[in-house]
């Protein structure tokens, strides 16, 4: 409320403004400016006060209703008829008055897989909304696992367990799955056809799979991309055996940092995959066979026992001609040199030997020219 000295420096006028917003009624008769003032502290007053019993009254019934708790509605039944709302809503709310058990059950009746890790009804509804667009037949129910007897091999296993997964469910989270050679993943990253990743992210759409270590924030695959891991050896191991095929090296060296591998490295090839378009390698890695040359060559494996030695000939007979042998550049250099050498000290020896009988020649004169050729010997020293 305003104080007395403010409401005294007023005018008449505005002290009758005041009045009429403060909820009063104007006195009859003539008022002297005393008389107005009262009237306008009264009602001010009278407005305060309503204005806190206002306030109690609403902090009563406050109390009152948390006291009997949060009113509910009463549940409505649904009616289609009068509903404003076309087939497609009407759809998702039958789904959604639906248990997450009874979803899973059609969408399983409807040949479509769920997730094990899926706990959202949303995405649930969205699954069965999917699969009723694109009914299949019923895939059969996944086998209990079978108890492993004593002596078996767990390799042969997992083999087998590859073909009955391929059989029974699509791949989700958590599984590995091999990138197969499509023409988008030969578009966009051929470098990966052929490996095995682990899936990370799988949303249920035309696209739904993320995996681990190729592309994760911008690649996404269908299921047409990848299958799951073919397992060539260990199929082999328990058919009993496949023949090699004619062009399969026996080692590999890899030339650049790819397939899983660093550059340089050598490793045994084990065989070809299903598809007869990658080599598998020791050790799990897959290179694709286009990429010899590329990124991959052949290491050539001497053989470890050679071809038996011939027999020894007969007595009597000459030893057959060995292999040629194919001599280096400087092999070649140092014979020559040596016949060089020895052709020079033969040259000198043949030189020596003839000086040698020009000078016994000379020394020698025969008797019949005696006479002629002869000459007075010198006088004796006194």
């Amino acid at each position: 409320m305003s104080s007395d000295e403010d409401l005294a420096k007023l005018s008449v006028g505005e002290l009758k403004k005041k009045l009429f917003w403060a909820g009063g009624t104007l006195p009859a008769g003539g008022l002297e400016k005393a008389e107005l003032l009262a009237a306008v502290k009264k009602a001010l007053a009278e407005k305060t006060e309503k204005a806190e019993q206002a306030d109690q009254q609403k902090r009563e019934e406050k109390f009152e209703q948390a006291g009997q708790g949060v009113p509910k509605p009463e549940p409505k039944p649904l009616d289609y008829e009068n509903a404003a709302a076309d087939a497609k809503e009407k759809e998702i709310v039958e789904l959604y008055l639906l248990t997450e058990a009874q979803l899973r059950e059609k969408i399983e009746k409807a040949g479509h897989d769920v997730p094990e890790d899926c706990t959202s009804k949303h995405y649930l509804v969205a699954l069965c909304r999917k699969a009723m667009k694109d009914p299949r037949e019923p895939k059969p129910k996944k086998p209990p696992p079978k108890q492993k007897a004593e002596g078996d091999d767990d390799d042969d296993e997992d083999a087998v367990n590859t073909t009955t997964l391929a059989n029974v469910r699509r791949p989700t989270v958590g599984d590995k799955v091999q990138v197969k050679d499509t023409m988008i993943m030969k578009r966009y990253i051929p470098t990966a056809i052929g490996k095995v990743f682990r899936i990370i992210k799988d949303d249920g759409g035309a696209t739904p799979y993320r995996l681990a270590g190729v592309g994760e924030q911008r690649h996404w695959f269908s299921e047409d991309d990848v299958c799951w891991p073919t397992k060539v050896e260990k199929v082999i191991r328990k058919t009993g055996g496949k023949p090699k095929p004619e062009n399969q090296p026996d080692k590999i060296m890899i030339t650049f940092n790819r397939y899983g591998c660093t550059q340089g490295e050598v490793r045994e090839v084990l065989g070809e995959t299903a598809d007869k378009k990658s080599w598998i390698l020791k050790g799990g890695r897959q290179v694709p066979k286009l990429h010899e040359g590329s990124g991959w060559s052949r290491v050539d494996v001497p053989a470890e026992d050679g071809p038996p030695p011939p027999p020894p000939p007969p007595p009597g007979e000459a030893p057959p001609p060995g292999p040629e042998k194919i001599l280096s550049e400087e092999e070649m250099f140092r014979q020559m040199e040596e016949m060089q050498a020895q052709m020079e000290a033969e040259a000198l020896q043949a030189a020596a030997t003839a000086g040698a009988a020009v000078v016994e020649a000379a020394s020698i004169v025969p008797d019949d020219d005696a006479g002629k050729d002869s000459f007075p010997a010198a006088p004796a020293a006194p």
